[in-house]
């Protein structure tokens, strides 16, 4: 009875483990199958008007800009947390042979 009862629970574990992959593998390795893709241009904002001066980049699409970059490319960091605090418990001025402070 054991030895079915554990060859049941291991076919049931890797029917359950095949069916449960993460991701499909549809990587693309021909670029002719990329579909076209025409880059937003850099001098009209999101809303259409026209950058005509410095003033009005530095002001807006450049934040604009930098935004889609947080948003889509890199990613925004967390900021500090309020009660993160820091305490030296030791402090080793001889680190590295004396090139460094170890605290």
């Amino acid at each position: 009875m054991f030895p079915r009862r554990l060859l049941s629970c291991g076919l049931v574990g890797l029917i359950i483990g095949s069916a449960a992959t993460a991701q499909p593998d549809e990587s693309n390795y021909d670029e002719a199958k990329v579909p076209k893709y025409t880059l937003p241009d850099t001098l009209v904002s999101r809303n259409g008007e026209k950058v005509t001066s410095p003033e009005t980049w530095y002001q807006r699409r450049r934040a604009e800009i930098l935004e889609l970059f947080q948003t889509y490319v890199y990613g925004r960091s967390p900021g500090r947390p309020a009660s993160m605090t820091f305490e030296a418990t030791s402090i080793d001025r001889n680190a590295l042979a004396g090139k460094a402070v170890r605290k």
